[in-house]
């Protein structure tokens, strides 16, 4: 660390592409015995991970017309409307605030494309969640289902 105004002009100056104090700190640095400690994981972190890896179980409640997860007492859902015998509008995704994030409408995205495309079904997509999806899943199984 700089001391006094020399030191922070001394950085400035430039020797094989470091400055003097970089260079002068480095070898402080590699002189000096580093003592390392354990570091201790954080749970929330792993816990976060292994939800976001997790495969989850999507129903699908055509009586409701909906996609669904349970989570415990919460359950996300991905509703839709039947516009006619081919067409189905997927208007609205919503999964609870504190699960957001962890890849779970990404499942009830699939679920929902796939039945479209098992069925040989049109979608028209009124969420916005599902036509980011839509264009980044690339999939041209799921675009060459979908109409305006």
């Amino acid at each position: 660390r700089p001391t006094s105004r020399s030191d922070l002009r001394y950085r400035t100056l430039r020797v094989g592409g470091f400055s003097k104090l970089a260079t002068r700190h480095l070898k402080s640095l590699v002189s000096t015995s580093i003592k390392f400690r354990p570091i201790k994981l954080i749970p929330t972190m792993s816990t976060t991970r292994c939800l976001s890896e997790q495969s989850f179980q999507v129903e699908h409640d055509e009586a409701n017309r909906e996609f669904f997860i349970k989570l415990g007492k919460d359950k996300a859902v991905l509703q839709y409307e039947v516009l006619n015998p081919k067409t189905l509008d997927l208007v609205h995704t919503e999964v609870p605030e504190a699960l957001r994030g962890k890849g779970i409408a990404k499942h009830l995205a699939k679920a929902a494309f796939d039945y479209v495309v098992n069925k040989d079904l049109q979608a028209r997509l009124t969420c916005t969640y599902l036509i980011k999806y839509c264009h980044e899943a690339q999939n041209l199984e799921y675009t060459k289902h979908v109409v305006q």
